[in-house]
């Protein structure tokens, strides 16, 4: 199923008008559309679960694991797309917290195992 373009604006609107939140515009409209290739037939489920992690992680910056090697400093957060007993949190959202100026910067999302993955992804940016 495709995913309008209206969609996917709306999408991107709420995440990037999270307060609080500092983000790169292109890196974010990256992530919702490999959301929406990612997740064809859930959508929806997909961008407000992402967007709940967002908030998530605004309520409690320390709550994703810290990464390692060449990502000291940044933070992953873990959780499903969809909430099923006894299965694997599939996504990720990348975040840095500051502590010097409680600045939070959203570095990535999405699925964490697929040809385009949300760390692929991140290794570039």
């Amino acid at each position: 199923m495709m995913i309008s373009n209206s969609k996917i604006a709306e999408t991107i609107a709420q995440i990037t008008t999270i307060s609080g939140i500092q983000h790169v515009p292109t890196d974010v409209i990256t992530d919702v559309i490999n959301l929406a290739n990612a997740f064809p037939n859930d959508f929806d489920s997909a961008a407000d679960n992402v967007i709940r992690s967002i908030i998530q992680i605004k309520r409690n910056p320390h709550i994703g694991g810290l990464l390692r090697d060449n990502y000291v400093g940044y933070r992953s957060f873990h959780y499903q797309n969809k909430r099923v007993n006894k299965h694997p949190a599939d996504m990720r959202t990348i975040y840095r917290y500051r502590e010097d100026n409680g600045v939070i910067y959203l570095h990535g999302f999405g699925r964490r195992h697929n040809s385009d993955s949300v760390y692929k992804r991140f290794q570039g940016r």
